[in-house]
């Protein structure tokens, strides 16, 4: 497989979002990558999780009639001037379960990335965020076949064993569909107060802290163990939960300690973004 010469995608740099677990905070990192790389270059966000998906709903864009442009291309929903998405939840209702093979999944997801869906951002898109299922393995084949050199993946974990081992199996399925990974971020490894920022909450009654998941030295030590970049960590926050459940994600653009800022640099550093 490789991309249309022509098309926007054909030279885009592409990176997986990708966790063996699901609740580690993967959507958030995915969402908030992509706000920051916006701010200075075009981004395409692909909700890759198709049985499940929640993006349009995250960047308030759920409920926006499909639209077709002078082609017939199906357009992706624009979230700012930099930046659409495409999601599954744009095309059924709630209430309605899609069940998926392995090929029409691959067959959806080529024809998303390959010219049956209009991002809107002009000539050029310089990234494409890709926000994978838990363990899913279709999407990282698609992305290892179409991007090739330009393709990097970015696991989330929270520190407990489930999580660390299902990801350790996520680093296998990188390794055999060539996605280089660019590191790991920990997931919901403190609290944060919602109004003042401290971290980390601690209880009134009997001033224990409040840590959701415990402390990222695991995370750091599976970094360690498969020689990848340990990249941050992402606070328990509820506003982010709120702001994902409302549509309104970017107004925690610039959220995660420096962590999502750090990683887009990388990003624009290693394949030469401005």
């Amino acid at each position: 497989m490789q991309l249309f010469n022509k098309d926007p995608l054909a030279k885009s740099v592409c990176i997986c979002i990708m966790s063996g677990k699901g609740g580690v905070s993967k959507s958030t990192t995915s969402a908030l990558l992509a706000l920051e790389l916006s701010k200075t270059n075009t981004v395409a966000v692909v909700d890759c999780d198709l049985t499940a998906p929640n993006l349009a709903r995250v960047f308030g864009v759920k409920g926006k009639a499909l639209a077709f442009n002078a082609e017939r291309r199906l357009m992706a929903a624009t979230v700012n001037k930099n930046m659409s998405v495409f999601s599954s939840e744009l095309m059924w209702k709630d209430d309605v379960g899609i069940s998926w093979t392995g090929q029409t999944e691959k067959d959806f997801l080529v024809a998303v990335l390959n010219g049956d869906v209009d991002f809107n951002l002009g000539k050029k898109i310089d990234v494409i965020i890709m926000d994978m299922a838990p363990s899913a393995v279709t999407p990282l084949a698609v992305a290892g076949s179409l991007f090739k050199s330009r393709v990097g993946g970015i696991l989330v974990s929270v520190p407990r064993g489930v999580s660390l081992d299902n990801n350790m199996r996520c680093v296998s399925l990188a390794v055999q569909h060539e996605i280089p990974l660019l590191g790991i971020i920990a997931g919901q490894t403190q609290s944060e107060c919602p109004e003042c920022g401290a971290h980390p909450v601690t209880c009134s009654k009997c001033h224990m802290p409040f840590i959701p998941y415990g402390e990222p030295s695991s995370v750091r030590a599976l970094a360690e163990k498969v020689r990848i970049p340990y990249l941050g960590e992402i606070y328990f926050n509820p506003r982010i939960g709120d702001a994902m459940d409302a549509g309104a994600v970017e107004t925690m653009a610039g959220y995660a300690n420096g962590a999502i800022a750090g990683i887009a640099a990388m990003v624009r550093t290693r394949w030469g973004l401005k």
